[in-house]
């Protein structure tokens, strides 16, 4: 599987969607295409990992592997500072008296640091109504 396929996955999972609803969201009329691309059998063509990139609100960059790091595009650098104080201040991780594996502490993150980036547009879209 390929880096963009499992980014696909990830990010529309974090999100709660199916495949269904994905490709819906991003206007495809057949949902096959958009299972294909996570399934890493077929890949977009640039226009369309631009509309994914734009859906999921992270980066070209990140989509195809350029960066290990969701930053969505409207995230100034103190955005960026916020999610690493955030991420700075996690302790060991433990289910009861085992402690997660590498790999399941990374999924954690990977949620935590969606979670993260949904409440601050969340804040930020707060903010500019009020203005």
């Amino acid at each position: 599987m390929s880096t963009l396929s499992k980014r696909l996955k990830e990010l529309r999972e974090n999100r709660g969607w199916t495949k269904v609803e994905t490709s819906k969201r991003l206007g495809m009329k057949a949902s096959s295409t958009y299972s294909n691309w996570e399934y890493g059998n077929r890949e977009p063509d640039i226009e369309q990992i631009k509309a994914i990139a734009s859906l999921f609100d992270v980066s070209v960059d990140y989509l195809i592997g350029g960066n290990d790091t969701s930053i969505p595009s409207w995230a100034d650098e103190q955005d960026k500072l916020d999610l690493k104080k955030f991420l700075d201040n996690q302790q060991e991780m433990y289910y009861g008296d085992i402690k997660l594996t590498e790999e399941e502490k990374k999924q954690l993150n990977d949620i935590v640091v969606g979670v993260f980036w949904k409440r601050m547009k969340e804040a930020k879209d707060k903010q500019v109504d009020k203005e």
